[in-house]
């Protein structure tokens, strides 16, 4: 079940030298620059070292930022109730999914962008305030990305075209390497390219995702449909067909340490290809969605005969992929209603 969301008010007193649309204009100045929302499952010590870095890099930034924590465990919102006071926590006492989790915190953020952002990351110098930045000096920019950093420092690809019918192959380890997969899943993860300018993309990952307020309140909130995975990809497709752009900002820097939630879960696969199958459904249709699934059966049979020829040379290796091949073809079979 969802907490009740608290609505806020403000309320502005009119005097005889103080004009409705001057008042209008005052309170929109004394909104929040951005609302940061971060839905967290069990990964409490990466949820504080996220919070440490939001507050120093805060800049000169007017912000607010809400916990939404899915039934954790490990005493998440108990430390964000002790050691952040001024986060607004709401508590869910059961794990709602990453986008009904997202939409308790959108529906009572006041800022004029609304920032997605994955516990598990660290937000550096400056990265905040250039996106901010971008959003308010580019009118018919709906969305902005940072530039994602694996622990390291390393460079990560966390930029992709949208969903095709190689995607339940060029999104699975085991299977993105195997020839005539591997030329396309460096294509749709942009991997032939440099990352170092400002440049319009169509779906970046949803771990540190700026939206501007005005375009939400266009398209609506995330679509609560997928429990977890492709919520980003669907709300980026309807940025873009509502003729907003979306741009990827390679001087706004943040660590993802990535995955430490979905690491902890057992049905990640299913829960993907779930989710991808939706996503045909809701965007391409009845007929898209029997084409997906027989590609995934059919390329599928190509990974198996693949895995065969592997195996004279690394049966581990041979094994792995067949292995990864069949679990395609089961999901191919899933039943999706369009609720869970």
């Amino acid at each position: 079940m969802e907490s009740e969301a608290m609505t806020v008010k403000n309320n502005l007193t009119f005097s005889n030298h103080v004009l409705p649309e001057q008042a209008f204009e005052m309170e929109s100045r004394d909104l929040p620059d951005v609302s940061i929302c971060l839905v967290n499952w069990n990964t409490c010590r990466m949820l504080k070292e996220c919070l440490e870095s939001i507050e120093k890099n805060i800049d000169t930034l007017n912000i607010e930022i809400f916990v939404i924590d899915n039934a954790s465990s490990d005493g998440s919102a108990d430390m964000v109730r002790r050691e952040y006071p001024t986060v607004t926590l709401i508590e869910n006492v059961e794990n709602v999914g990453f986008s009904r989790a997202n939409n308790q915190g959108i529906n009572i953020a006041r800022g004029r962008n609304i920032f997605l952002l994955n516990p598990d990351t660290i937000i550096l110098p400056g990265a905040l305030a250039d996106m901010v930045s971008f959003l308010d000096t580019h009118p018919s920019t709906g969305a902005v990305a940072a530039r994602l950093l694996n622990s390291d420092g390393s460079l990560q690809y966390s930029l992709r075209h949208f969903p095709d019918f190689l995607t339940p192959f060029t999104e699975n380890t085991n299977l993105a390497e195997i020839p005539g997969i591997h030329r396309f899943s460096k294509r749709s993860r942009l991997m032939d390219w440099a990352h170092d300018t400002i440049r319009e993309v169509e779906q970046p990952a949803g771990a540190a995702f700026m939206i501007k307020r005005k375009c939400i309140d266009t398209l609506g909130s995330l679509n609560s449909c997928y429990h977890m995975f492709f919520e980003d990809v669907d709300i980026c497709y309807r940025i873009r067909r509502s003729g907003w752009m979306i741009f990827y900002l390679p001087n706004a820097r943040i660590i993802h340490h990535g995955g430490q939630s979905v690491k902890k879960r057992t049905d990640m696969g299913t829960q993907f290809y779930r989710s991808l199958i939706k996503y045909f459904r809701f965007h391409r249709g009845r007929y898209s969605e029997f084409a997906i699934r027989t590609s995934m059966v059919g390329i599928s049979i190509y990974c198996i005969a693949w895995s065969l020829v592997e195996f004279l040379r690394r049966p581990a290796r041979g094994i792995v992929i067949g292995k990864s091949a069949i679990n395609v073809i089961r999901a191919a079979f899933f039943r999706v209603p369009n609720r869970d």
